[in-house]
């Protein structure tokens, strides 16, 4: 005769301290830590860029210049459409520009980064001015009339697209009307 089958033995549990085992972290932990860490670099550049030292000789300060109200004034560009769609421009800051054109008396500073008779796409676009032009004729029309008057025009070189396409607006340059200088 055989002898009966055995059990295996019960197992035996010995009291060890239990561990919590964490999840890995979630999609929305990854989220907080990547946000946060943007956060900081942004911060910390921002903190940087008010605080290094700029270069030499372009850290100056002036004295603070207190103006009244009444010397202040606000000029504005508009250009919109009414109700009916039409288009309405009024460039009164370019109006202001051309007076103090029209009243230089011996040295007269300009800098315009676009200065050309390029106007966009075409297809229909607002009633524009020449203001390239405008100004152009107006440096030329003082020019003759105080023939002392220094002229410094400073302007980029895209408006000659790089001396690919030469500026009609750029051509008191060779007038001798004035020192234009590209930037």
């Amino acid at each position: 005769m055989t002898a009966p089958p055995t059990l295996p033995p019960e197992p035996v549990f010995i009291d060890a301290p239990r561990v919590a085992v964490r999840p890995p972290p979630s999609r929305r932990t990854w989220r907080k830590i990547v946000l946060l860490t943007l956060l900081l670099l942004w911060s910390g550049t921002a903190v940087w860029e008010t605080q290094k030292p700029l270069p030499p000789g372009t850290h100056t300060q002036a004295e603070w210049h207190v103006s009244s109200p009444a010397d202040v004034s606000f000029i504005a560009d508009i250009t919109a459409a009414d109700a009916y769609g039409r288009a309405m421009m009024s460039q009164a800051i370019f109006d202001q520009v051309l007076e103090v054109v029209r009243g230089a008396q011996r040295f007269l500073v300009i800098d315009y980064f676009l200065f050309n008779a390029h106007r966009g796409k075409a297809g229909g676009p607002p009633p524009t001015r020449a203001l390239s032009s405008e100004l152009r004729d107006a440096l030329i029309a003082q020019k003759k009339q105080k023939p002392d008057l220094r002229i410094l025009f400073i302007t980029d070189p895209i408006n000659d697209v790089y001396g690919g396409d030469p500026s009609e607006d750029l051509r008191l340059r060779h007038e001798g009307h004035g020192q234009p200088s590209d930037a």
